[in-house]
């Protein structure tokens, strides 16, 4: 008995993670759909999902129907085709889709203010429009945490980011600086292994003005340990052509 109340309660979790916003209220329904049906495309994927895989749909309509037996709950339904032309008339969970804003692939249920818990950040919107029929998927590297690789230094350094927040003209991410590990000789001619860390940085970007502000600064050795922290305001800072912070700029305004 133990044992099957235990899976039951499993089970109930993995049901509850994974369904959110799969069912919904007629009002909510009414504004998810008349929003869906003023956008050109949706991206549907569950991170936390097991193979899930992230695609593309192009919207040509949307519509909503009453769940059988349940009372007063509603399934959104999205009619039209994925980039290689696939037909695609089914329903969705809100909290799963991502609306294209700014550049920036964000979760639809927080965009339309409903209550729910996305899986993943904002991320970089993953599909550039090639014409009006074919759509390219841009390469996006995502690790555990939901930062986004963007550009390796001259030393080797990976830089990725992780986007919190973007209002008007200013988006506010951190920034993974991943220190490579190397080996080289100390001063008394024996083998070391030095760097291996990583830096994260706090900052904001203002797009239109090419500016950039620093908020905070951890640094962290090879094993994860906090060794320095600093909290300072470094504001109006410009963006020099061909530098890592260029490519950063460009990969978040989309310039």
């Amino acid at each position: 008995m133990k044992k099957i109340l235990t899976l039951f309660f499993i089970f109930s979790s993995i049901i509850s993670k994974a369904d959110q916003l799969a069912l919904v209220s007629l009002e909510q329904a009414k504004i998810a759909t008349e929003y869906l049906i003023s956008q050109e495309e949706i991206i549907s994927w569950c991170a936390c999902c097991n193979d899930d895989k992230m695609f593309l749909i192009n919207i040509q309509s949307s519509y909503y129907k009453k769940v059988e037996g349940q009372e007063n709950l509603y399934e959104v339904f999205i009619y039209g085709k994925d980039i290689y032309g696939n037909e695609i008339n089914e329903s969705f969970d809100l909290a799963y889709l991502h609306c294209k804003k700014n550049n920036l692939a964000v979760c639809l249920g927080i965009e339309l203010g409903f209550e729910c818990k996305p899986c993943t950040p904002n991320f970089k919107w993953p599909f550039d429009k090639i014409d009006n029929n074919k759509v390219e998927i841009t390469e996006s590297t995502i690790d555990d945490d939901g930062f986004q690789y963007v550009t390796t230094s001259k030393e080797g350094s990976n830089y990725s980011i992780l986007i919190e927040k973007s209002k008007f003209n200013t988006t506010e991410i951190w920034v993974k600086n991943s220190v490579p590990l190397k080996t080289k000789k100390n001063s008394k001619g024996k083998l070391i292994k030095i760097g291996g860390g990583y830096v994260m940085t706090y900052m904001a970007i203002n797009c239109e003005n090419k500016e950039f502000n620093v908020e905070e600064k951890v640094s962290y050795n090879s094993k994860g340990e906090v060794i320095n922290s600093d909290k300072f305001g470094s504001y109006g800072n410009k963006i020099v052509p061909g530098s890592v912070m260029s490519a950063i700029y460009k990969f978040v305004c989309n310039n």
